[in-house]
């Protein structure tokens, strides 16, 4: 029987590479005796598009990024943040003043990032955040006046460089976080069936609630 998900048909060493990253970042997350980490959902609004030299037509087309998050902060300076999102990316094509088509592709992402955080001591941390982000390509459709499958038209993994800031307020054993932050795709999305240079470009404004995990003795 064949499963409905194309993600674990296609791309097996890709796919354990994801597992594999994954497994290392929860494992080893508790880095220190004095880290704390939380753990939590994560809900955001993604302004996609397409960028590239064959990207002049392509506008933002928004989307949901949802998922969860474990955040390790290692000092009051130093953290890292390792996520797992549902992202919908894409972009909105113009045709002519009259037509317009919709591209959407729904990825799954895992972005790994460092976090610099200021006002040690304070209840409220603003921080800097960057590092990479890995996707992997659920389905992709095209939408004009009607829905069309176009998911073998990409490349089944993409990978961008996520750079952004945000505020960490501390509720007890509750941490609240609001960030922006900016993925601009290094790796053309399209396959070799199809010619086009464009690349996903997206900005994302999230907000993440984090439960603090009780330190090991």
């Amino acid at each position: 029987m064949k499963t409905s998900f194309p993600l674990f048909q296609q791309q097996p060493v890709q796919l354990s590479l994801f597992f594999l990253v994954l497994f290392v970042c929860f494992r080893f997350t508790p880095v220190a005796a004095q880290s704390v980490v939380s753990v939590g959902p994560r809900l955001g609004l993604n302004l996609a598009t397409f960028a590239g030299k064959n990207a002049d037509n392509a506008s933002i087309k928004p989307g949901i990024n949802g998922g969860i998050f474990v955040n390790t902060r290692v000092s009051e300076d130093l953290g890292f943040l390792l996520e797992l999102n549902y992202a919908q990316r894409g972009a909105r094509n113009r045709i002519n003043q009259q037509r317009t088509y919709r591209d959407k592709l729904n990825y799954v992402e895992l972005p790994v990032l460092g976090k610099y955080y200021f006002g040690s001591g304070t209840r409220t941390s603003p921080f800097l955040q960057t590092g990479p982000n890995f996707a992997w390509l659920l389905n992709a459709s095209s939408v004009e006046t009607t829905e069309a499958t176009v998911t073998k038209q990409y490349k089944r993994f993409d990978f961008g460089w996520t750079a952004g800031a945000g505020i960490e307020m501390r509720l007890e054993n509750i941490r609240w976080t609001i960030d922006a932050r900016f993925t601009p795709g290094l790796l053309k999305i399209p396959n070799s069936t199809n010619p086009l240079a464009i690349r996903n470009s997206v900005f994302t404004i999230g907000t993440a609630v984090g439960f603090v995990m009780p330190r090991s003795r």
